[in-house]
């Protein structure tokens, strides 16, 4: 059963991965055909996006291969929730700046959970580069 899954975690990643890498290799492509400067900056901005949202899919990827269950015992960290969204919003401002997204946030209570904080981090990052 633990084999089955697996072989299907590694399937739906490398699903999950495929379109990226062939929107790379499209961009790149048309980076090297394109002739005017101006079209090629924009291309190659656009291949500078894709390939971080492609690293983000594969740290995505590597944080869930490590939440699967029976991988690893459960962590029971003290988390203050509005502080971790908070050093996620600050990290995440100047893409949400730029795309015209307000990330609004009410800190003025404190949200102490008990939980894997990593994996709590991480669905905050879900969330926000959901937005």
């Amino acid at each position: 059963a633990q084999m089955a899954a697996q072989r299907r975690f590694i399937a739906n990643a490398a699903h999950q991965l495929r379109t990226p890498l062939a929107l790379l290799s499209t961009q790149a492509s048309y980076a090297l055909r394109e002739n005017a400067v101006d079209a090629r900056r924009e291309a190659l901005v656009a291949l500078q996006a894709s390939s971080a949202r492609l690293a983000r899919l594969a740290e995505q990827l590597l944080t869930l291969s490590r939440a699967e269950p029976g991988s690893r015992r459960p962590r029971a960290d003290r988390i203050d929730l509005t502080q971790a969204a908070r050093q996620v919003l600050e990290t995440h401002a100047p893409r949400a700046i730029d795309r015209n997204v307000d990330l609004g946030l009410d800190e003025t209570v404190a949200l102490p959970v008990i939980g894997d904080g990593t994996m709590l981090r991480e669905m905050i990052v879900n969330l926000v580069d959901n937005a």
